[in-house]
């Protein structure tokens, strides 16, 4: 892989659900919204417009001032093998990213 690509291109390889985004923005104003989705993750983003496949879960965890989550996103090269259908999307040099729905785009 090459090391030296632009922050930019790098930025762009991991795709966030504006639904997640929401969620992330409105527990770091709303201590209630916060507890609540520490409680029950997935059906808080479910609320915020999340579709969530069948058997996902879903895990929140909180950073504190002693310690910082870094979470490492799922990466089809390393975790599975593409259908045909997907190998002729990204066999232009793009890439697929899981959607909510468990589909590839």
């Amino acid at each position: 892989m090459n090391q030296d690509l632009p922050d930019r291109q790098l930025s762009e390889t991991v795709d966030i659900p504006p639904s997640v985004k929401r969620a992330i923005g409105k527990s770091s104003m709303d201590r209630v919204f916060r507890q609540k989705l520490l409680a029950e993750p997935a059906g808080v983003l479910k609320a915020e417009g999340l579709e969530l496949p069948d058997g996902v879960k879903v895990r929140v965890i909180e950073d504190t001032d002693k310690l910082m989550h870094l979470v490492i996103p799922f990466h089809l090269e390393l975790d599975g093998e593409l259908s045909d259908a997907n190998l002729d999307k990204v066999s232009g040099g793009g890439r697929t990213i899981p959607t909510a729905k468990g589909q590839y785009s």
